[in-house]
């Protein structure tokens, strides 16, 4: 498995819909690994390994996403003997269950998030998430420099 892969802490933070409210309200705040029910946790975790998979792949908009992250980490990074990075992503899977949407919750290059939406985007989970199930899953990516994945 390639650092690129490897997707650790979930966290398993399920993230509310925003609801149109101003008010913060229960259904709004983040579930806790703790409060979550088995079923989505169980799904969160197919969510992990189907991203993991894709991003791990050998097609061209993994290798993209690859290179981009790469590059960006550099980077930031030039001076940094310690090049551990994280990524934290929020993803919206469809009714039907494949990725609809992938955003990278803190600033990044826009061809990293670019790359990560190719990739991602249309990725089939097998099934859809289980019902009541908030969204955005909330996961986080981990990857060291020298740990680097296979290039072309």
């Amino acid at each position: 498995m390639t650092a690129w892969a490897r997707i650790a802490a979930m966290g398993a933070m399920l993230r509310a819909l925003f609801t149109g409210s101003a008010r913060s309200t229960k259904s709004d705040r983040l579930i806790a690994v703790h409060e979550a029910p088995a079923d989505w946790m169980e799904y969160a975790g197919r969510v992990s390994e189907r991203v993991r998979a894709a991003l791990d792949d050998s097609a061209e908009a993994a290798l993209r996403f690859r290179d981009a992250w790469a590059a960006q980490r550099s980077a930031s990074n030039a001076h940094a003997e310690a090049r551990d990075e994280r990524l934290r992503l929020k993803i919206w899977i469809e009714k039907r269950g494949s990725i609809e949407r992938v955003e990278v919750a803190a600033a990044c290059e826009s061809s990293l998030e670019a790359a990560l939406r190719t990739a991602l985007v249309a990725t089939c989970m097998g099934a859809p998430p289980p019902h009541g199930m908030r969204q955005p899953i909330v996961m986080q990516l981990n990857a060291s420099v020298a740990d680097s994945a296979p290039h072309r």
